[in-house]
């Protein structure tokens, strides 16, 4: 049995914490808007030491505050360094050098790791078929649909629609890594064929160019981090029905996303 510290979260982290109570003390900072049975502590202060603590995925937003969407109140960054004792490990997803920084004298783990992001691939497709249901009023078979990348979520994501019979094409930067795809550099000559476009790219490959030839009125949804589109774009110049839709695990599928983040933990704590 360990104990565990969760500092705040979104819904997934309800789940979180309720599949590590199961076997080990947890405690709870930050999820105010949450209730836990008698098993789980909840805190309203900083109080104790631990020697695991739990933080967001990703862990902040803005380099200053954690991630608590369902707290009643900002938890800055910095105060998770007095839950510490010397020996204690924090874990977080999607760490990025500021907080590496932070909690550099601690054994710090991002719990997001490739067999993570694989096992979150098909719960983001079927949250991205959710988005496309609820933002359109025709059937997704027929539907003429350009998905930006090959990695595993757009893998995922191609496989869903393809069982639906819509006419999914993927398009990615490098063509020689997938047989059936297109090359990204013939975006511009075959946006306007497509009735939905689903970014998975985290770079900036869509400018004003790009945009002022999509179809009036298409549902271009981005679940990249960052977001595909170029600094100075203003999207509401444009009549698209840009979505920029994140943590769609957490938002659409959040019992089965936060149980997978759970093992993800409980792995490196044994």
């Amino acid at each position: 049995m360990s104990d565990f510290l969760v500092i705040g979260g979104d819904l997934r982290f309800k789940y979180v914490v309720e599949y590590l109570a199961i076997k080990n003390d947890c405690t709870v900072y930050g999820l105010d808007e949450i209730q836990f049975d008698d098993t789980v502590k909840m805190i309203s202060s900083v109080s104790g030491k631990f020697k695991n603590i739990i933080l967001p995925l990703p862990p902040t937003r803005d380099n200053i505050t954690v991630k608590a969407p369902l707290s009643g109140n900002e938890i800055s960054l910095s105060s998770v360094e007095k839950f510490c004792n010397s020996d204690t490990k924090i874990f977080a997803g999607f760490i990025n050098d500021k907080v590496k920084e932070m909690f550099c004298d601690y054994t710090l783990i991002d719990y997001y790791s490739d067999e993570l992001a694989h096992k979150n691939a098909v719960p983001t497709a079927e949250g991205v078929l959710q988005i496309i249901m609820k933002n359109t009023v025709e059937a997704i078979q027929g539907m003429k649909i350009l998905i930006l990348g090959n990695g595993r979520t757009a893998t995922a994501i191609t496989k869903v629609l393809e069982i639906l019979n819509a006419k999914a094409t993927v398009m990615i930067r490098n063509p020689q890594d997938c047989v059936k795809a297109k090359p990204l550099t013939e975006i511009k000559t075959t946006i306007v064929d497509f009735d939905i476009v689903i970014n998975t790219i985290p770079a900036p490959i869509i400018g004003n160019d790009e945009l002022q030839v999509f179809r009036k009125n298409t549902l271009f949804i981005d679940i990249s981090t960052p977001t595909c589109l170029e600094n100075d774009i203003n999207m509401s110049e444009f009549e698209i029905n840009y979505i920029h839709a994140l943590g769609i695990p957490g938002n659409y599928a959040p019992k089965t996303a936060g149980k997978l983040i759970a093992e993800a933990i409980l792995q490196s704590v044994e």
